[in-house]
């Protein structure tokens, strides 16, 4: 870029409209700059990358879980493997880089700074323009602000103690959901398996009456009540493939693949703690939520503080013939009035602070409330298995006996057929009880926290 002088010499008047003529093209030139290095902005282009964004990905995956690792292993790599878990990651690693942030404005700072143009100066001698360059540091180190700074930083710390726990809640939300597939596919395919044994012996049993009926040896209004309850678990059968489906398609989203069977779900972690709600993540968040609340109060209390801080800078010409400036001293600054400003932070802190800790005491109470009803669960669960294993026993045993008195004539099909039913309905109690128990306990571990840290998905 040419430089322009302008000379010093010439009446008042020259010099004024010389003066004036130097202002007119600084401002010219000023504007030319700010056309030059001023984006383009397209609400079009934005709206386009937009929607982009919105589909991008959708029919890709990551790589399926390998299953055969087993039941804890495959949750694992559920969770993982879920966008929202790596989200909670990415936040808590930002988090962590805003607590150097928020402590950099302790330190001592340093900055560069340099000029290049012109300088027009007026004054009883007449009126000089000079060109050239300077260049310059300045360094500083806060002194005092009321502690607002350590209240940054307290609050920058508690957002990533809050993002830990978010972490932690993803993870365990994502392996309960998971392991919730898990069991409701298993779940599907035990009693389909169930049913599909069951039925086929049902039709053999509704032949063989049928010839009776048709020999006038049975009656038929017992072969109707028979085939209805045959039609029944038909339609049984229809919904509980429905359910499958609808397992699979949700153990497709957190695995990756729908296998045609799945293994047995594990015990995962044993039996969960009566007071397991102490440790839950989601109670660690509302805490940090306070400790925030609580540190953005200081600041805002601190801004009706002055500051101070050290500064040292110099200032030196690209010339030889010019002076260097040094500056060295205390920086003070107090702010009169701001048109409320402050004030309206100062409330709105105040009132973070009352929402904060009440969430927190609403949320406790809450905890509590879901573990207690879940470890009420539990205990029922466990209380109704020995009972209906006792049912299982003796429907199986009247089976029995009912097969091995239909060739004495003690017993008829129909007994024999409604006794099975009788069993069939008992084994389809107790598999269905077994996978409520696993859910429930399940439960209880992702609300303490430990059901990621069991399955080794965090730490």
């Amino acid at each position: 870029m040419r430089l322009l002088k302008f000379p010093t010499s010439g009446t008042v008047q020259q010099r004024k409209s010389k003066s004036y003529g130097f202002y007119l093209m600084s401002i010219v030139a000023l504007a030319g700059l700010s056309g030059c290095l001023q984006p383009d902005h397209d609400m079009a282009a934005i709206q386009s990358q937009v929607d982009g964004l919105r589909l991008d990905g959708i029919g890709a995956s990551n790589a399926p879980v390998a299953l055969g690792a087993g039941y804890g292993a495959a949750l694992r790599g559920a969770v993982t493997r879920g966008a929202g878990y790596r989200a909670a990651v990415a936040r808590e690693a930002a988090s962590l880089a805003a607590i150097d942030v928020s402590s950099a404005g302790q330190k001592l700072q340093a900055s560069l700074n340099s000029r290049l143009g012109l300088i027009s100066e007026s004054g009883t001698g007449g009126n000089r323009t000079t060109s050239g360059a300077s260049g310059g540091i300045t360094l500083s180190k806060l002194l005092f602000d009321g502690g607002a700074s350590d209240a940054a930083i307290s609050r920058a710390m508690a957002r990533a103690v809050a993002a830990g726990a978010d972490v932690q809640i993803a993870a365990n939300e994502t392996a309960l959901a998971a392991a919730q597939a898990w069991v409701d596919l298993w779940l599907a395919d035990q009693r389909l398996d169930l049913l599909a044994d069951r039925l086929q012996r049902l039709d053999g049993s509704l032949a063989q009456m049928q010839r009776m009926a048709g020999l006038g040896l049975m009656d038929r209004s017992a072969l109707d009540n028979l085939r209805r309850q045959a039609a029944a678990l038909r339609q049984e059968q229809t919904q509980i493939h429905s359910q499958r489906t609808e397992a699979a398609a949700r153990f497709a989203r957190y695995f990756g693949a729908a296998p045609e069977t799945v293994a047995t779900p594990a015990d995962i972690g044993g039996r969960p703690k009566a007071d397991g709600w102490k440790t839950s993540p989601a109670l660690t968040r509302n805490a940090a939520d306070v400790v925030m609340a609580q540190a953005q109060l200081a600041e805002a209390q601190a801004a009706f503080s002055p500051t101070a801080r050290a500064q040292a800078g110099v200032t030196a010409p690209v010339k030889r013939d010019e002076t260097t400036d040094t500056a060295i001293g205390l920086v003070m600054e107090f702010t009169l009035g701001d048109g409320g400003r402050r004030e309206a932070q100062l409330k709105a802190a105040q009132d973070g602070l009352v929402a904060a800790k009440a969430q927190l005491a609403d949320g406790r109470a809450a905890l509590q409330a879901e573990f207690a009803a879940t470890w009420a669960q539990l205990q029922a669960i466990e209380a109704a298995k020995p009972d209906l294993a006792e049912e299982i026993r003796l429907a199986a045993a009247e089976a029995k006996t009912a097969r091995s008195q239909i060739q004495t004539g003690q017993a008829n099909l129909r007994q024999l057929v409604e006794a099975e039913l009788a069993h069939y309905r008992a084994e389809d109690r107790m598999i269905t009880l077994q996978a409520q128990a696993y859910i429930v306990q399940l439960t209880a571990h992702a609300i303490s926290g430990d059901l990621a840290r069991q399955i080794g998905a965090v730490k």
